[in-house]
């Protein structure tokens, strides 16, 4: 919400015709637009919106200036924009009464609605929503009322917005959700707040925790890059997956290695290696880097603080003791998938057999690994022929080379020397 000096701006246009500088079409534009500055309306502040702020009595002020109950001041902001700001539901009935505009918008596009929205104001919500408030109208961001709720954290205006028709899945700028905007909350937000939001979104029909933007980026992926560790850990806490890829094809890692922060950091660090399983650590995005090629690398010239080496010497360690966590804990699956695998065959259940294999050669098409899928499926074909011998041998041969990186990987994640995956390879 910023005042519009028209003055200023005209002033602004004056000295850049003067200058001379403007081509002929530059200058119909501009001349054009100061016909349009010449003809605005002075914006200034009413009784009416000294009334909605409680300075006069509401029925006096519009008495004497009836024809005041839309004006916007210079920031914009019409008389029934303060009171649904304030809550002040008396009022906003006497505006509502006098058929003040319900879905009036300010300077950046927010009605009334939002305003009450993201102040948590449920009565004045519900009062207007009463009276013909358009429930979708949308700011000059593209964004509803029911966004706004969700970034100020207001379950209970998101739960009245909900009950009133609005889409807990609506797209705004970007093709964000209710959820995506989160990441936007205030840092000091109660966990409580941020859970209850989260909580009063998801049970909307159709709500998923793991919505993709137009990026392809999820709610989990924007408060990592917001570096909004209340919110990723509600995410998480609620179910949300930290498996995606993204349209940049960037993973969760990539994700912690381009926005470093290390409360995020330690805290992924301390959650159950489970939530990693799945997630390719050398994965490459579209611009061909893994996620250890986003780690900064130290330059000898540039001028940093002994605080600021040494903060970021610790950001490079735990970026690369997560990486080490997230491949340990991949590698150690593998390696007792192939057990099973070994298992079933030595028991010679060849369907069960296969439909472990099955996974395995999955995952690794998925992960890019084309060569190793198709040596597993040599594997399969050597089954479905019944060479159970030639599947147990090569099949052990290669737990026992997993079990080699799987100390190695271990080794790595606990020292404090080395970066980047090219230990590893």
């Amino acid at each position: 919400m910023g005042e519009f000096d028209f003055e200023s701006r005209a002033a602004d246009i004056h000295q850049a015709l003067d200058w001379g500088h403007c081509q002929a079409d530059d200058i119909k534009i501009l001349n054009r637009v100061l016909s349009f500055i010449d003809e605005a309306p002075q914006c200034n502040t009413t009784l009416v919106h000294l009334a909605a702020l409680g300075e006069l009595e509401m029925m006096e002020a519009l008495e004497e200036e009836p024809w005041a109950i839309d004006q916007p001041d210079r920031y914009g902001m019409a008389p029934i924009h303060y009171a649904s700001m304030d809550g002040d539901l008396e009022i906003l009935k006497m505006l509502i009464w006098a058929e003040a505009d319900v879905n009036i918008s300010d300077l950046d596009g927010l009605t009334p609605l939002m305003f009450a929205a993201l102040n948590g104001h449920v009565d004045c919500i519900r009062l207007l929503v009463g009276n013909k408030c358009n429930i979708e109208q949308r700011s000059h961001t593209e964004f509803q009322a029911i966004h706004y709720a969700a970034q100020f954290c207001q379950p209970r205006s998101v739960l009245a917005l909900a009950a009133a028709g609005a889409s807990a899945s609506a797209r705004g700028w970007l093709g964000q959700t209710p959820l995506h905007r989160l990441a936007r909350c205030e840092m000091d937000t109660s966990f409580e707040a941020i859970k209850e939001t989260i909580s009063s979104l998801l049970v909307s029909k159709g709500v998923s925790i793991d919505a993709r933007d137009s990026n392809g980026d999820t709610p989990v992926f924007r408060a990592v890059a917001k570096g909004n560790l209340p919110v990723l850990r509600c995410l998480v806490a609620a179910g949300a997956s930290l498996l995606p890829v993204n349209d940049g094809s960037r993973n969760i890692l990539h994700m912690v290695a381009m926005y470093p922060d290390d409360k995020i950091l330690r805290y992924l660090s301390s959650l159950d290696s489970r939530v990693f399983l799945g997630i390719n650590t050398e994965h490459r995005a579209t611009d061909g880097r893994t996620p250890m090629d986003l780690v900064p690398i130290h330059d000898p010239d540039a001028v940093q603080s002994p605080q600021e080496m040494a903060a970021s010497c610790s950001l490079k360690q735990d970026t690369r003791k997560l990486y080490c966590l997230i491949r340990y804990a991949n590698l150690r699956h593998r390696s007792e998938q192939l057990r099973t695998i070994i298992r079933l065959v030595d028991q010679k259940q060849t369907s069960c057999a296969r439909l472990q294999l099955a996974r395995v050669i999955n995952e690794k098409k998925e992960w890019g690994q084309l060569e190793l899928a198709s040596w597993y499926r040599g594997i399969d074909q050597m089954i479905q022929a019944l060479e159970y011998d030639k599947v147990i041998i090569a099949l052990e041969d290669d737990v026992q080379q997993l079990n080699a990186q799987i100390g190695t990987v271990g080794a790595a994640g606990t020292s404090n020397e080395g970066s980047g995956s090219e230990s590893f390879n």
